[in-house]
């Protein structure tokens, strides 16, 4: 009880924190990110993570209900925090591919993250949603997962502004299948930008690294 009572005064405390210092910034929320934010609250789904994977989701739904959207994203802003949810579509197999004969039916994962992170020399914040579809196969007589296959990792949104040109590099993707039970799939990748015209003594052409990311998710039929 008093454990409890400890993580729930933490957990306010943080709150007004962010609060506080929202009211003292500002900067207008990106409209980006409140698109977003609020698609992604309606699925049951919802995850948050900080930068070294921590789930924080219950955090980030704490500061929603107490100080509102403005407030996440300050946070967000502050602590690398990305946040998405998961959504899937099942098909009936026509067992065509003697590889799966036993298996009649697939499913369609997709996992939509939005992520906010500075570039390595702290010089630009920016906004971009990766989504990544994986699809895996289930054994129509038990129920067990059998194969997954590689995903996709695609940009689906990059608000960088026209002075610069976003895009992912350095890809690499897995899917495995955990105890014929889970899917997971995996997307490594580094997010970079060129500059299309010239900022301050950085010129046209310039490459800006905003780091190496990780687009992860499990899905459970």
């Amino acid at each position: 009880m008093k454990k409890s009572i400890n993580i729930l005064a933490f957990a306010l405390i943080l709150i007004f924190s962010v609060s506080s210092v929202y009211a003292d910034n500002n900067e207008k929320t990106s409209s980006e990110f409140k698109k977003y934010f609020e698609q992604a609250l309606t699925h049951d789904s919802f995850y948050a993570h900080d930068q070294k994977g921590t789930d924080i989701t219950n955090t980030i739904k704490l500061i929603s209900n107490f100080s509102g959207t403005d407030a996440v994203y300050e946070f967000m802003k502050t602590n690398s925090v990305s946040f998405g949810y998961t959504a899937e579509v099942r098909y009936p197999c026509n067992n065509n591919d003697n590889n799966l004969r036993a298996v009649d039916e697939t499913v369609v994962a997709s996992d939509t993250t939005y992520v906010l992170d500075t570039d390595t020399k702290g010089r630009f914040t920016k906004e971009w949603v990766t989504k990544l579809i994986g699809v895996y196969y289930l054994d129509g007589k038990t129920g067990l997962v059998k194969k997954a296959k590689s995903p996709h990792l695609y940009l689906e949104t990059a608000n960088f502004g026209s002075a610069f040109s976003p895009y992912i590099d350095d890809i690499s993707t897995t899917a495995t299948v955990i105890d014929e039970s889970y899917a997971k799939f995996t997307a490594s990748y580094h997010m970079y930008a060129t500059l299309e015209m010239p900022i301050g003594k950085l010129p046209i052409g310039f490459k800006i690294d905003f780091n190496g990311h990780e687009h992860t998710f499990t899905d459970t039929h």
